[in-house]
């Protein structure tokens, strides 16, 4: 299923191998390299670690306001973060590479791979456009869908949030009705330019069920959640730990060949948050008495500090340290589960799929088989990551995890959820505010330090990332028109997070 991501660069350079005199000759030489003699296959492959790119790179960011990673001493983009105070640049990379690099050659090998006839490659690619689209929309709130990559458009209107979010679902649908067709005679396999899922049709489908039931669990707030649809969509996705989208890296001198989570593209001045840190070790209010031991995951998942410590930075007390250096938290992340240049990463798991549907059945009060999916998820997320069977069982049978379906709280779920999904993942911030950042759902989380929160948040909170800079500066008039440029516009809520 997984494949070295830098393989699918080698085809693509071999067509652009032209010599001058013949690429010069634009009007009669047949081997000019124009859009429609891109294969479908080789543009399948950008796409997916396009879109990988961004989805990470977005996570670097989530990583600050969820208080799961921090950066300090640095002068990269996102110090500013933790403080939900972000200078408008910090987002521009993600939204960049949906739009620019990933958008329009996606849709150009969807429209290219409905009229030849590839059916697997166009819903391939509608499946990524809805997921791009879809971890793009739970940042920002706001985007350009209806008239993006239409060049005779030059200044695109955002579209209505409502409208966007169904059309994404709309997208996902129909992705997966192409992927039940059977492609044309003579056009390329879906295995020729899929380095994801390795050519394999009903894994993308199930790709598909995975982005819809993320989308489909966004509305917890409104009266038109479905859970039971919820539910369906999970269980027709993944089955198992081995079958979640990773794209894999092989390490080395080049930066792209390094995974976006290793101390290569990270750099080496991480620490974890106590916020994420203390569902380990059982330190926060309202935590399980007597205190439990410590959470198995905690040796494949932290670092301890130099002093032997699982500690994390406190956002609340500690954060004007942040252009400083701590001693007392520094900790070596090369060598945890997600944090290396060569490890994988992950595009949406089973484990937080199965989290959804635990959710999904505790909001319809089912908390006994609520309850035993909860239990089932952490059983495989610890044998992913090489926890012993003997901790695995003493775990799941201490009173770190309710013992009965009457016990079962939104806490339980959510928090384990926190620990479970893989490393920056931007669904942890999706939680923090479909639940208000509740600190009776997420008990260690704290406002950080009002002496760095910019003073118009008031009691307020931090729901969404500032638009893209180009579309203040070039398309001025419509992100006005959204409020882009209101101080407050960072504390609205996503039409998805209202009721």
């Amino acid at each position: 299923m997984k494949k070295l991501i830098y393989i699918l660069f080698f085809p693509l350079a071999a067509l652009l191998m032209v010599s001058c005199e013949d690429f010069l000759d634009v009007n009669s030489d047949p081997e000019n390299l124009t859009d429609d003699k891109i294969d479908v296959s080789l543009r399948l492959a950008s796409i997916v670690e396009q879109t990988n790119d961004a989805y990470g790179s977005m996570a670097f960011r989530i990583s600050n306001i969820s208080q799961e990673l921090y950066r300090y001493n640095s002068g990269r983009n996102g110090t500013r973060m933790p403080y939900w105070n972000p200078v408008i640049s910090d987002f521009t990379w993600p939204w960049q590479v949906i739009f620019v690099n990933v958008g329009s050659s996606n849709r150009t090998m969807i429209k290219m791979a409905l009229e030849e006839g590839s059916y697997h490659y166009a819903g391939a690619g509608m499946i990524m456009e809805a997921f791009g689209m879809d971890f793009l929309m739970a940042a920002h709130g706001d985007l350009i869908y209806e008239e993006a990559f239409q060049p005779q458009i030059i200044m695109p209107k955002f579209d209505d949030p409502e409208e966007l979010y169904y059309a994404l679902i709309d997208r996902v649908d129909e992705g997966i009705a192409q992927l039940h067709k059977e492609q044309a005679a003579g056009v390329s396999s879906l295995s020729a330019g899929d380095y994801l899922f390795d050519g394999d049709v009903d894994l993308w489908i199930k790709f598909g069920y995975g982005v819809k039931a993320r989308l489909l669990q966004k509305i917890t707030k409104k009266a038109i959640y479905d859970a039971a649809a919820v539910i369906d969509c999970v269980n027709k996705s993944f089955q198992s730990v081995d079958e979640s989208p990773r794209v894999d890296f092989p390490g080395g001198d080049n930066t792209n060949l390094n995974s976006l989570y290793g101390p290569r593209q990270m750099g080496s001045r991480w620490v974890f948050g106590d916020h994420y840190v203390s569902y380990f070790t059982h330190e926060y209010t309202g935590a399980p008495s007597p205190q439990p031991a410590l959470d198995p995951r905690a040796e494949f998942l932290l670092a301890p500090n130099i002093n032997g410590e699982y500690k994390g930075l406190d956002f609340h007390a500690e954060l004007p340290y942040y252009l400083g250096y701590q001693d007392s938290l520094e900790c070596n992340l090369a060598g945890t589960y997600y944090f290396g240049n060569e490890k994988s990463n992950e595009l949406l798991s089973y484990e937080e799929l199965q989290f959804i549907k635990a959710e999904a059945l505790f909001l319809q009060n089912k908390k006994g088989e609520a309850l035993t999916t909860m239990q089932n998820v952490i059983e495989a997320n610890m044998r992913k990551l090489g926890v012993a069977e003997a901790d695995i069982t003493e775990y799941l049978s201490s009173n770190a995890l309710p013992q009965s379906a009457d016990e079962l709280t939104l806490m339980n779920i959510m928090t384990q959820k926190f620990i479970a999904l893989p490393l920056g993942s931007p669904e942890r911030w999706v939680d923090l505010r479909r639940y208000d950042y509740s600190t009776d759902v997420f008990p260690a989380y704290q406002k950080p330090t009002a002496a760095e929160v910019p003073v118009w948040y008031g009691e307020r909170y931090m729901r969404r990332a500032p638009t893209h800079t180009y579309e203040l500066q070039y398309n001025e008039a419509n992100a006005i028109a959204i409020g882009a440029a209101e101080q407050d516009y960072l504390t609205k809520n996503c039409w998805w997070d209202e009721p």
